[in-house]
């Protein structure tokens, strides 16, 4: 959209006059100009002029932003909108009120880091998160739309692939750390069930099954994580030796899934009546043949741990007859 200034104006509450300074003395603003001469702002301008709005009420300088230049302050701008439109749609409504600020600072921060690839402040971001909020919280409020933030980003060359990689890198590293503390210290007494947790073969996006993985720890299961690119054979022969109640398997490229469905369908199908749970985001809509075989799909979108609480293997662990 295009707007002129006196719309601008009201929709960021500066006035006129201080827009055309702030452009004219930092060069921050980019209009272009009407058939009359008048300026024209576009939805980036916009964007850059609230994210300022929001900037300059927590006390920091106009000058001090200016200086960060329009490809930046646009970044910085693209970033707390994503924020902010996580925040709206928690649904954990009793955090986003009380903590929302916090919450939408630290999603900021790591995006910001990966950018940088500044690895050091990326963690100090992390681990202060952590000291304010308990492990669930972080990873579900914070980390995952970071995560989404940083990934959409690098698809679209804004963000480059050392910050990509930088990131996941630390989180993947944080996230281990804390599945192996609670299989040490299971919050629940039923420590019967066995979840063997992958990922496809030819899958290397680990990030998704490692959450999963550390929820159903945090449930009182016992976790075999066996990471990323794992051939459907060395699944069969892992089940074998570890018996494991439950199998979850991630992908979340649509080529792997099409590839390996099948050979999945079969797997299931041999293995009864052990249960095996897939998801990721190649799966936007339910597979026949898996569905047949007995194998429960977690479909696009699926939220970490409300959809997770809900699947048949959680609400009776104190039973072990009760167990689906």
């Amino acid at each position: 959209m295009i707007y002129k200034i006196g719309t601008l104006a009201k929709k960021t509450g500066f006035s006129p006059n201080l827009i055309r300074v702030w452009e004219q003395r930092y060069g921050f603003l980019s209009p272009t100009r009407g058939q009359g001469k008048q300026r024209l702002f576009s939805e980036d301008d916009l964007s850059i002029l609230c994210y300022l709005r929001k900037e300059l009420s927590r006390g920091r300088s106009i000058g001090e932003l200016a200086v960060l230049g329009r490809e930046n302050l646009l970044r910085d701008a693209r970033i707390w909108a994503a924020a902010q439109k996580t925040i709206s749609q928690s649904k954990d409504i009793g955090l986003a009120k009380a903590s929302e600020p916090a919450i939408q600072e630290l999603i900021i921060k790591l995006v910001q880091a990966a950018f940088r690839v500044d690895s050091s402040t990326f963690k100090q971001v992390l681990n202060y998160a952590f000291s304010c909020f308990n492990p669930g919280d972080v990873i579900n409020k914070i980390i995952s739309p970071a995560m989404v933030e940083i990934g959409k980003s690098w698809k679209e060359g804004r963000l480059s692939i050392a910050g990509e990689h930088m990131a996941s890198m630390v989180i993947e590293q944080k996230i281990s750390s804390l599945l192996a503390i609670a299989q040490v210290y299971p919050q629940t007494s039923s420590d019967f069930h066995v979840a063997l947790c992958a990922c496809f073969p030819g899958e290397n996006h680990r990030m998704g099954i490692l959450n999963v993985a550390y929820h159903l720890a945090s449930q009182g299961m016992t976790v075999v994580f066996l990471g990323n690119d794992l051939p459907f054979k060395d699944l069969e022969f892992a089940i074998a030796n570890i018996n494991p109640q439950s199998v979850w398997l991630s992908v979340t490229q649509p080529s792997v899934y099409r590839r390996h469905h099948k050979e999945l369908g079969n797997l299931v199908h041999r293995l009864k009546p052990i249960h095996f749970i897939v998801g990721g985001q190649a799966l936007s809509r339910e597979n026949k043949t898996l569905h047949e075989a007995g194998c429960r799909q977690c479909l696009q979108p699926f939220i970490l741990p409300d959809d997770l609480m809900k699947l048949p293997f959680f609400g009776h662990s104190q039973n072990k007859e009760k167990i689906t």
